[in-house]
């Protein structure tokens, strides 16, 4: 065994780390181009696995794994509350308490709207409030409205912040940008959003949800606390929120790209075309993914539930990963792939009517359906079950 797998072992033993990062840091290890060392590297892994299990032989896994969800949960949950207050204060803060504290508020709207070529792109920058883009058939204006508030020291600077006040539209080019100006030291806004559909949207928001509906085209959504729903982008889309759920349905993509870091992801009734497909990835949620058409599939969780469903006969390539957390995949009649099954502690539920074997690794490995090309699965997790079933 080399140095770095005895020293992987030693920092187990002095609780310096778990047996899960252990389990990663050894399979990054092993993970070395050329096949000329695989079965090496296998078997230094597989001995590296006996070491650990007969050092946590007789540990109640299952316990553990109750007990670490109810933790991430509360984990995550408390997140939520936090983000949640603290967006609700500052929207407060800028609409009615905090003229008892700090001095006057005077509420502000404002519309605009202006011609665009076909494939106009938007790009829209809010920091406090939420950002709703919805697309019109037909149409070839933009209409920007926001409804906001500002405060100031005294009333008379309220109504002059007032009417300083707006969002910055500036059209360059084929790009239109809308940044929400903050008048005085707080401001909070709204955006509501009319565009063509087939306009390319990029969204950055720092509090606040984030609504994309009817556009048709690609889409890029960063916000840091706030929940991102997107129904009917095409093109490739990247939903990214550091707190919140994120929600992507009966889209026609060529690749999606979804993350938050607490929160769940959704997906339904969408298809990508590309070769990068469907990539979802959440530190602290559960991923549902239904009703998918996609060559490629990449979910990952680290705690929580992971449930994939094909729309269509699958033959392409598949990860579901889910450190602690139960994997449920569904395979329609005519799919075609080999299939490779690891419950670390975990059961197997096989419900596709195929034999599935159990290798030296002990992980389990089948072939569901056959044809021209056969595609691959991989249904992974530390603490949970795998269920394969039919659709």
């Amino acid at each position: 065994m080399n140095e770095e797998l005895k020293r992987i072992l030693r920092m187990v033993r002095e609780g310096k780390i778990t047996p899960e990062q252990a389990e990663m840091l050894i399979e990054a290890l092993m993970a070395k181009p050329g096949e000329r060392g695989k079965r090496r590297q296998e078997d230094a892994f597989e001995e590296a696995m006996q070491q650990l299990r007969k050092a946590f032989q007789g540990v109640d896994w299952r316990r553990i794994q109750q007990e670490w969800r109810r933790i991430s949960e509360e984990i995550r949950e408390q997140t939520r509350r936090g983000w949640e207050e603290a967006a609700r204060a500052f929207r407060g803060m800028g609409r009615w308490d905090i003229d008892l504290r700090l001095g006057a508020v005077q509420d502000v709207e404002f519309e605009q709207t202006i011609d665009v070529q076909p494939g106009t792109r938007l790009i829209v920058q809010n920091v406090l409030g939420d950002v709703r883009v919805r697309a019109a058939e037909g149409t070839a204006q933009m209409r920007i409205r926001a409804e906001g508030a500002v405060r100031a020291e005294a009333p008379e600077q309220a109504e002059q912040s007032a009417g300083e006040w707006s969002p910055v539209v500036e059209q360059r080019g084929d790009v239109v940008f809308v940044r929400v100006a903050r008048a005085g030291k707080f401001a909070s806004a709204d955006v509501d959003i009319t565009v063509p559909a087939g306009t390319p949207v990029e969204i950055q928001s720092t509090a606040g949800d984030v609504l994309l509906e009817g556009t048709k085209a690609a889409a890029s959504v960063e916000s840091a606390s706030g929940d991102i729903i997107a129904r009917e982008p095409a093109g490739k889309v990247r939903l990214i929120s550091a707190s919140g759920d994120v929600v992507l349905e009966h889209a026609r993509c060529e690749s999606a790209d979804l993350q938050t870091q607490s929160g769940d992801i959704r997906c339904e009734m969408s298809t990508f075309a590309g070769a990068e497909g469907l990539r979802a990835r959440t530190a602290s949620g559960d991923i549902s993914a239904r009703q998918v058409s996609s060559r490629f599939v990449s979910l990952t969780t680290a705690s929580g539930d992971i449930s994939l469903d094909f729309a269509e006969p699958f033959n392409g390539e598949a990860q579901v990963q889910s450190a602690s957390g139960d994997v449920s995949v569904g395979l329609p009649s005519g799919s075609s792939c080999s299939l490779r099954v690891i419950a670390t502690d975990g059961e197997v539920q096989n419900q596709l009517g195929v034999e599935l074997n159990r290798n030296e690794r002990g992980e389990w490995e089948g072939t569901f359906g056959a044809g021209p090309e056969v595609g691959t699965l991989v249904a992974r997790t530390i603490r949970g079950d795998v269920k394969l079933r039919p659709v």
